[in-house]
């Protein structure tokens, strides 16, 4: 346990914990480099994922060895709170990032990089979400003056375009590879998964080691949870505890295919459970089809998916 070593990630510097001490560290190449020959090689390395600003030390700290992790922050956060934090520094939790991993270490799954092309794609999908995120909120701004207001329109559209070409580009980078060419076209087999997702699932079980369906559910933060307490049973509500852009991704894909081959299971949804609770169990069972075909290597076929919703209907 002496050799491991709790940061956190600034965009300026580190503060890293060594279990006694905090010192600072210089975010930049020359100064990580300088550190990590310090180190022995079973040392392990935790952070939290924080914009790209972990991205050099966590690349660089893999390359000589050692063993890297990269938290997902809203755990850390939810552990500060277990143990009764009082104090929010960086130094107390560089400290805390430390106890996280020292307790916590057979649980967690090292870091690995990713490859230049799920680099890409993971760049192109965030800065795809951002200008959706921001065309919605110019949408909202400008509703009750968007006919008198000059420009507004020509605006829209060339935002549009960049979308588009973004969406475009991710479609293309997806197909450059033989492998990820041949999962996408079995991902796309499946009725109202689009090319953009596609692509997204794509990249996703790629750069992912998921060994079950319920670890890419728990993933995505498509899992149930609940409170249940003596004789209270709480409602069931998504943990949400992944990306968001993979929800909405699957959410327009569920509602795409509720009007296609897959209509009669959506309705059969429908009989009993509101609108948004059906569209949720659709996401549920795209997901689960997109893990098959993936592990499978097997096209989707409707006429061999054997559905007890299906067969019903």
């Amino acid at each position: 346990m002496a050799n491991v070593f709790g940061v956190d990630v600034s965009k300026v510097w580190f503060d890293i914990s060594d279990g006694q001490t905090v010192f600072k560290l210089d975010n930049e190449r020359s100064a990580i480099l300088k550190w990590l020959q310090t180190l022995p090689k079973d040392a392990v390395i935790a952070m939290e994922a924080t914009s790209n600003y972990h991205a050099l030390l966590a690349e660089l700290a893999h390359q000589y060895g050692v063993i890297v992790f990269v938290l997902n922050p809203r755990h850390v956060h939810h552990y500060a709170k277990g143990v009764g934090r009082r104090a929010k520094t960086d130094k107390v939790d560089a400290s805390l990032i430390r106890r996280y991993v020292v307790q916590e270490r057979t649980y967690l799954t090292t870091w690995q990089p990713p490859t230049p092309q799920q680099k890409e794609i993971d760049t192109l999908t965030q800065r795809r979400h951002l200008l959706v995120t921001k065309k919605q909120s110019i949408v909202m701004a400008f509703k009750d003056i968007a006919d008198n207001c000059e420009g507004y329109k020509e605006m829209l559209k060339q935002v549009s375009t960049v979308i588009d070409n973004l969406e475009k580009r991710i479609v293309q980078t997806i197909k450059q590879e033989p492998n990820t060419l041949r999962d996408y076209q079995l991902i796309t087999s499946i009725p109202g998964i689009g090319p953009l997702t596609a692509a997204f699932m794509c990249n996703l079980l790629n750069k992912h080691s998921f060994s079950s369906i319920d670890q890419l559910t728990s993933f995505l933060g498509m899992d149930l949870i609940h409170a249940d307490s003596g004789k209270k049973h709480s409602k069931r509500t998504l943990s949400k505890h992944g990306s968001s852009e993979s929800r909405r991704l699957l959410f327009n894909c569920a509602r795409a295919a509720s009007q296609g081959q897959l209509k009669v299971m959506y309705e059969k949804f429908a009989a009993r459970m509101i609108h948004t609770k059906a569209t949720v169990a659709m996401m549920r069972k795209l997901l689960k089809l997109v893990f098959g075909v993936w592990k499978s290597k097997t096209a989707f076929d409707i006429n061999k998916y054997q559905s007890p919703l299906l067969q019903i209907a």
